[in-house]
């Protein structure tokens, strides 16, 4: 059933709706329509939707409402360190 926007929650499926638990991909941009796979610390990397082709990602952190950017960075800094590794990885392998 339909449910008004909820913020997302950190699984270890990935993002999750808390209202009623669907694992969230994909986010859509409301401004540009642009779909990026939500990448969240811990869970499996998104599969690219068709073999071969590049994928825009959205990485995603849990921080409590109105966090300073010195918060924010320090969740993101483990996270984007393991993108940046994983895709080195892919690059030259």
């Amino acid at each position: 059933m339909p449910h008004y926007p909820q913020p997302t929650v950190a699984t270890a499926a990935g993002a999750a709706c808390q209202a009623c638990g669907q694992v969230i991909r994909m986010f859509m941009c409301p401004y540009c329509g642009s779909g990026q796979m939500l990448v969240v610390p811990g869970a499996p990397m998104p599969a690219a939707n068709v073999a071969g082709m590049n994928q825009a990602l959205a990485p995603v952190v849990q921080a409590p409402q109105g966090s300073s950017n010195s918060t924010l960075i320090k969740l993101f800094e483990p996270l984007m360190k393991g993108l940046g590794e994983s895709a080195g990885q892919a690059f030259f392998s």
